[in-house]
């Protein structure tokens, strides 16, 4: 399946020497570090980690959030989704969920996939503990 890639803009982060790209296989201390580093605030969001080991963490980042997928085992972050709502109220509210390859904290670039897809060989490769 062919995977074209959207680069976005979705916010401004502090330019930051210590922060470095948020990408699959992370760990997830170093991707809050980094998020912290380039001044994204850690938020929350009504939602649970559907997978056995893995839990979640929550990022603001411009009109949206980024979400981390991490494993409780390896720390590793399994996949990332920004997550944009519109204004309606909660129970008539549209709530989109984009695929996220890579996002850069320094300068807000966020990088989409489309499909919206990660690839289940991805996803099985990072949750093993081995890696």
């Amino acid at each position: 399946m062919a995977v074209t890639i959207l680069v976005l803009t979705v916010a401004c982060g502090r330019a930051n020497a210590d922060a470095g790209l948020i990408v699959f296989g992370i760990d997830i201390g170093t991707a809050s570090k980094s998020m912290a580093a380039s001044g994204y605030k850690e938020t929350g969001l009504a939602m649970l980690a559907m997978q056995k080991d893995t839990d979640l963490k929550f990022w603001s980042v411009g009109e949206g959030v980024l979400i981390a997928v991490y494993s409780t085992t390896n720390k590793k972050v399994l996949s990332l989704t920004y997550s944009l709502s519109d204004e309606r109220p909660k129970a008539t509210r549209k709530t989109f969920g984009l695929a996220v390859r890579e996002f850069d904290p320094r300068n807000g670039e966020m990088k989409i996939a489309v499909p919206n897809k990660v690839p289940e060989d991805t996803v099985r490769q990072l949750a093993d503990p081995q890696h």
